[in-house]
């Protein structure tokens, strides 16, 4: 679903081809390029700077954006280009390509500091960047200082991009940072190639144009519908990047499922009272889910109608009017409360952050109930989420071992999910690994068949070449052109 093209005209993205998409094999930003490519074309920034620059996806698509949109903007890259413990670390040939590429195209405005984020602070000074790009060390540590030592060189007003706000592996911290920072500011958050959140200074007012009306919240229509327009507009353009670069298939380009919620209205769940949002596979996601009439029991959330594993790191329950935290799971528990329900199997039973095998029919989480008198108001439910649809993925998480829930660790009243579960677990194991066997001879017998048709095209050429070699093809030249002449073709020298 795009935008309303009535209010929200095809923006300049739309017709954009990056001229660095993956390099070095790393696609960890291509996915943004489309919306960095608007951001530029829309705020015409004079300064833009990127902390964090790697082989240089997100910088060069910054600058080829100033490029082709004719926007006068002096642009700096900062980065040691030795690498850190996330990005790994890497010799001299990383900078020697960046810096080549930056000569070749872009070396008029565009400048690479090679030195540590701090030791760069002093070449700018206060509110001077209009937009500033933060993507290094992900600690908490690490962003947290990055941009609270930044923040007083952007302008009033300027724009603040993070990445990586939606990934939570190893020891990232910027989905954490995100949390607490983007309460304080103008913000909107894209959940697709890691997230990417984008911050705005308190300052003089944006263009008044759609692009910023969506992005922060500032539409006539409301500000959740036309927010979620916007971030499914570049998820669009981001899968059509993909397919073009030839990144699809790809860890970025998956499946969507439905996620359902259900709100407790007498007689019981009903499927018309329900509230449904896509999650994409493959990646975490925060789906929002607003019940205009609460709910008068226990809320209902049906994570995948479909085959899946699904690990759930956070869910939380707001009161809408004032955003006010009634109940939450998350890193410091709350998930031993939930219940598993219907076609759902507890896979590991950590208090935090628990995977779920979904078995495709009616899987179901019933959380806790609340106290009436906070059940009958409007509530907003959010879920970060993660689900495994893939059938190479499925197998491996399958037969990562035993589940973690079993009798003594359950009710009496709940045990009845680890009676015909286990068999249903077993029958699907064993499909998927099937399905996975059969998937991989089908791919080699297209790769021979493959083989052997450019074995064909290679012959062909071959003998083409031979026969234009000839005697004979240079002897007939003279009539062949004699002849085309005559027919009113185009002369042709071969």
């Amino acid at each position: 679903m795009g935008l309303d093209s009535s209010r929200f005209p095809q923006t300049p993205a739309a017709g954009f081809t990056p001229k660095r998409c993956a390099p070095g094999g790393i696609a960890n930003w291509s996915g943004h390029l489309p919306f960095a490519y608007d951001l530029i074309a829309f705020l015409g920034p004079a300064r833009v700077v990127e902390l964090g620059t790697h082989f240089g996806e997100s910088y060069f698509g910054l600058c080829q954006a100033v490029l082709e949109n004719e926007v006068p903007c002096q642009c700096f890259a900062v980065d040691s280009w030795k690498g850190d413990r996330h990005s790994g670390f890497y010799g001299e040939e990383v900078f020697d390509e960046v810096d080549a590429y930056n000569r070749a195209y872009y070396s008029a405005f565009s400048t690479l500091l090679r030195c540590a984020f701090g030791e760069a602070l002093s070449d700018f000074d206060e509110r001077s960047i209009d937009l500033l790009h933060i993507d290094g060390l992900h600690t908490y540590e690490a962003v947290s200082q990055e941009f609270h030592s930044w923040l007083p060189k952007v302008k009033p007003g300027g724009i603040i991009l993070l990445h990586d706000i939606v990934d939570r592996g190893d020891d990232f911290g910027v989905w954490k940072f995100w949390e607490e920072i983007s309460a304080r500011f103008e913000s909107f958050e894209f959940h697709h190639y890691s997230g990417l959140g984008v911050l705005r200074v308190p300052g003089p007012a944006l263009p008044d144009h759609p692009f910023f009306r969506s992005l922060f919240g500032r539409d006539s229509c409301s500000e959740e519908r036309s927010q979620e327009k916007l971030r499914r507009y570049y998820l669009l353009l981001s899968d059509q990047l993909d397919y073009r670069a030839g990144l699809a298939p790809s860890q970025h380009s998956r499946s969507a499922v439905w996620v359902t919620v259900y709100p407790m209205v007498p007689p019981g769940y009903g499927e018309t009272t329900a509230f449904r949002a896509l999650l994409r596979t493959g990646q975490w996601e925060r789906l929002t889910f607003d019940l205009p009439n609460g709910s008068q029991g226990p809320i209902r959330i049906d994570p995948v109608q479909k085959p899946a594993v699904v690990e759930i790191a956070e869910i939380r329950v707001r009161a809408a009017a004032d955003d006010n935290l009634l109940w939450r799971a998350g890193e410091t528990g709350g998930f031993n409360d939930i219940k598993p329900a219907g076609d759902i199997v507890v896979l590991s039973a950590e208090n935090c952050c628990p995977r779920y095998l979904s078995l495709g029919f009616d899987p179901q989480l019933i959380l806790p109930d609340l106290p009436p008198e906070l059940s009958a108001q409007p509530l907003r439910v959010d879920i970060l989420l993660m689900a495994e649809t893939e059938i190479s993925a499925l197998v491996g998480l399958l037969n990562a071992g035993p589940l973690a829930s079993t009798p003594d660790q359950i009710s009496s009243s709940e045990q009845r999910l680890l009676i015909v579960p286990q068999k249903q677990i077993s029958d699907l194991r064993n499909e998927l690994v099937r399905l996975s066997d059969e998937r991989d001879s089908l791919a080699a017998s297209l790769t021979s068949i493959d083989r052997a048709l450019d074995e064909q095209r290679q012959a062909l050429r071959r003998q083409i070449e031979d026969f234009r070699s000839s005697y004979s093809w240079r002897w007939t030249k003279p009539l062949r052109w004699a002849a085309a002449r005559l027919l009113g073709r185009p002369r042709s020298d071969s």
